[in-house]
């Protein structure tokens, strides 16, 4: 409790997560995140959609407070629990799309060759969390042009995403009784907070083509896709690794990088 603040207040709010300390596999390595995300899923179960998150949230919860048990004991390389975190965000990413996508799908239908696909940064783009870290995503969408929805309530691609993702964010970001699971930032999108909330991989193609600041190039060193279809993830792979090979003038990339770290050490000096 002395040593682990934010531990100590989840514990307060919810002190059954000793409960979870009992098994002995909270005490194991952390699994990988395909492995989170299937366990998630299996654990789901059937019923609506607010009991079925609540559950997952409650296990990625205990999941989370186990990881920082093995921190503070010593048990595990730092490195090590930092990736667990991180796997572990990335199976509750996985796992908490799919459900969600699920029951979007029974009132607004598929889009017929369309999917959902999420990129990470920051810290989870390298793979590498705190107990305290908040989740850098951007929500990008492939589908063909003019594509419609085929359920009851019919929704374009830009509409049918953007709700979708909305819905991701916000499962994501629920409070649980331990309190917030996750705090998801978004603003590395195309346009900042004044873009929309998910867009077409062409478009975020062309944005950091075309109107991307170096800032933004400089948060790509680090993004990786975790979620999405084998193919989807491996094509917005390449865009990135495109985008970051573009010929610069590197006078210009080291002012603008110098400008940055200025700003950064200003608004946010060290404590």
């Amino acid at each position: 409790l002395t040593h682990a603040p934010a531990l100590s207040e989840q514990l307060s709010r919810r002190p059954g997560l000793l409960d979870g300390l009992i098994d002995r596999s909270a005490f194991n390595a952390p699994p990988n995140a395909a492995e989170i995300a299937k366990r998630l899923l299996e654990a789901a179960g059937a019923g609506g959609l607010d009991a079925v998150l609540e559950r997952v949230r409650i296990l990625i919860g205990e999941r989370r407070f186990a990881l920082g048990v093995q921190l503070i004991a010593g048990s595990r390389d730092p490195i090590t629990i930092a990736e667990g975190y991180s796997d572990l965000a990335e199976g509750a990413i996985r796992a908490l799309t799919q459900l969600t996508t699920r029951d979007f799908e029974q009132r607004h239908g598929r889009i017929a060759g369309g999917e959902l696909i999420v990129l990470g940064l920051g810290r989870l783009g390298g793979g590498a969390l705190t107990h305290a870290s908040d989740l850098d995503l951007i929500y990008l969408f492939d589908a063909p042009e003019g594509a419609m929805s085929d359920g009851d309530k019919t929704l374009s691609a830009t509409d049918y995403y953007n709700r979708l993702a909305s819905r991701v964010s916000a499962a994501l970001a629920m409070p649980t009784a331990a309190g917030p699971l996750y705090d998801v930032d978004t603003r590395l999108r195309p346009q900042g907070a004044q873009g929309m909330l998910a867009v077409s991989l062409d478009a975020f193609e062309q944005y950091q083509r075309r109107e991307a600041w170096t800032w933004e190039h400089m948060a790509l060193c680090r993004a990786r896709p975790v979620h999405g279809s084998a193919e989807g993830q491996q094509r917005l792979a390449e865009a990135v690794r495109s985008i970051l090979c573009l010929d610069r003038d590197p006078v210009r990339t080291r002012a603008d990088a110098a400008t940055m770290r200025d700003d950064m050490a200003r608004h946010k000096p060290p404590s």
